[in-house]
């Protein structure tokens, strides 16, 4: 067995309630249905993550992680340091660039991205390892549980098309595309962990996505508008301070001054300006 010493992930998804007591933030990738034969008992889910991984399934030959297993004593995570777990190390997948580990804990088969282990210590017992292990089976019964966590809530919404090459970029499969609304947008559905997720990653999107329902999710957007108001300000009263009074664009003034570019009233300059001299910072 050996002793895992983790940091506690900080992701934007919240941490599904699995009990496991096991890290945060394993990011798994998507994967197929669960396979059986894994030789481990069922019920048993990944730790959450982050988002789906692009690229294709695990690297085979990984085999399984050797030596003795993790330390007995663990613990919930501190303020001051990282928490420590006791795992039977089952193998190792590497999966779209990314290595993870396949354990088993007290409360059944976890993966944990490598980049979270600070430490291992060896505890001097032999690892459990069952007779019919299948590392492969086992990584796509943690797959298919992450990838239905991720789709737990789904929002409904009316997108720009200039936005969905954005929208598929940032929700990969978790994004469908609907039929065509009279003024143009396209109706999309979205999937997502929680609908407080799904609301944080489309509020970026601006007026580009307005959501439709449930309510809850519409609710969540406009609570979230009023605290970005709140804490960055007005942008009207931001844009009326600049030096320049000028939207972000070109602007051709024929015979214009300095003066006229940053007057406070925007008029056609008359026609020839006298040359002018202007003293410019170094």
């Amino acid at each position: 067995m050996t002793t895992t010493t983790a940091t506690e992930s900080t992701t934007t998804e919240p941490a599904a309630p699995t009990g496991t007591g096991l890290p945060t933030g394993t990011g798994l990738p998507t994967g197929t249905g669960p396979s059986t034969g894994t030789g481990l008992p069922t019920g048993t889910g990944p730790s959450t993550g982050t988002g789906p991984s692009t690229g294709t399934g695990p690297s085979t030959g990984t085999g399984p992680s050797t030596g003795t297993g993790p330390s007995t004593g663990t613990g919930p995570p501190t303020e001051t340091g990282p928490a420590t777990h006791t795992v039977d190390p089952l193998g190792l997948v590497s999966k779209a660039g990314t290595w993870y580990l396949v354990a088993a804990g007290d409360n059944g088969l976890h993966a944990i991205r490598h980049t979270e282990v600070t430490s291992v210590t060896p505890t001097g017992e032999p690892a459990r390892r069952p007779a019919d292990f299948d590392l492969a089976a086992a990584w796509h019964i943690l797959a298919a549980a992450e990838e239905q966590r991720r789709r737990a809530a789904t929002v409904y919404a009316a997108a720009d098309r200039e936005a969905v090459p954005a929208l598929r970029e940032a929700l990969g499969t978790r994004l469908r595309t609907a039929s065509v609304r009279p003024d143009g947008r396209l109706d999309i559905e979205a999937d997502g962990p929680s609908l407080d997720v799904l609301a944080a990653q489309l509020a970026g999107f601006g007026a580009r996505v307005e959501v439709l329902g449930p309510p809850e999710a519409r609710a969540r957007l406009a609570r979230l508008g009023h605290e970005l108001s709140a804490v960055h300000g007005d942008i009207r009263d931001r844009d009326h301070d600049r030096d320049s009074h000028y939207p972000l664009g070109t602007y051709y003034l024929e015979d214009a001054s300095v003066a006229d570019i940053t007057a406070k009233d925007t008029v056609r300059p008359p026609r020839r300006r006298p040359r002018q001299r202007l003293s410019l910072a170094p």
